[in-house]
């Protein structure tokens, strides 16, 4: 793939493109179309589009347009995946995942916090989800790429106050509280405080009770969804590192959340 050259839209590329989109999903549309839809959308950006060449011809594009995401009463920096193709002798080198990772460096230039899409089911796990860490969200699959987990925490925390603030506020003691640094993929950490008045966010704690290693997924997804705690880690997608009595505790407060 030596040979290969990877660049963004520049005015022009919309006829290669066409002919690629036109080649890979027979009968796509025409140039007029992709016009209307990239090139006059409110959210067009010539570096939201990628595109894989060699020998000056076009073997790879990749479509993104700026479209921010409601969670909650938050409405986060989003980016909408789109057209993607590959020459057909193309496939299976690389290309599209290359083209992947340079569009999920250019919208985290541009303070994204999540990249989602739609796309058939039977790709989600060979290639978005198992390859490009994409989360399955609903039927018809919807998929998103956390860019930022740090950002995305606090309208998170938000919906999971909504989901069991009631219960805390009968669990926990007037005094009990528990201070958590939650690494996520070994580059960025989320600091939480959990007491009767709910989940708090922190820039940063002074002391802790417990440190818990995971990725950007199963943080979304346990805390979305706190029954899929339990699985987390029983199949080790979640880490906790604290004392004995701490552990006791915590597993306890787990248990009558979800029970």
């Amino acid at each position: 793939m030596s040979s290969l050259r990877f660049r963004c839209y520049k005015k022009g590329d919309e006829v290669k493109i066409v002919e690629l989109l036109n080649l890979a999903f027979e009968d796509w549309g025409s140039v007029e179309r992709w016009t209307t839809k990239y090139m006059l959308s409110p959210g067009f950006d010539p570096n939201l589009i990628h595109l894989s060449e060699e020998n000056e011809r076009l073997v790879g594009c990749l479509h993104s347009l700026k479209r921010d995401v409601r969670i909650g009463r938050n409405i986060l920096t989003g980016f909408l995946g789109s057209e993607g193709a590959t020459l057909p002798n193309y496939r299976g080198r690389g290309v599209y995942y290359q083209l992947f990772l340079r569009l999920y460096k250019e919208e985290k230039k541009r303070n994204g916090i999540v990249h989602y899409g739609f796309m058939h089911p039977m790709l989600y796990k060979t290639f978005y989800g198992g390859k490009l860490g994409e989360i399955a969200l609903c039927q018809p699959q919807a998929f998103l790429k956390v860019l930022n987990p740090d950002k995305v925490a606090q309208p998170l925390v938000s919906v999971a106050n909504r989901i069991i603030g009631k219960k805390l506020r009968t669990i926990l003691g007037k005094n009990e509280a528990y201070s958590i640094r939650i690494e996520v993929n070994r580059t960025q950490a989320i600091n939480l405080t959990i007491t009767r008045s709910g989940i708090q966010l922190h820039d940063k704690l002074t002391t802790r009770d417990a440190t818990i290693r995971t990725d950007a997924n199963t943080f979304i997804k346990t805390t979305l969804r706190p029954s899929n705690l339990i699985t987390a880690f029983i199949f080790r997608k979640m880490r906790i590192q604290a004392s004995l009595g701490t552990l006791v505790k915590l597993f306890r407060l787990a248990v009558r959340i979800l029970w």
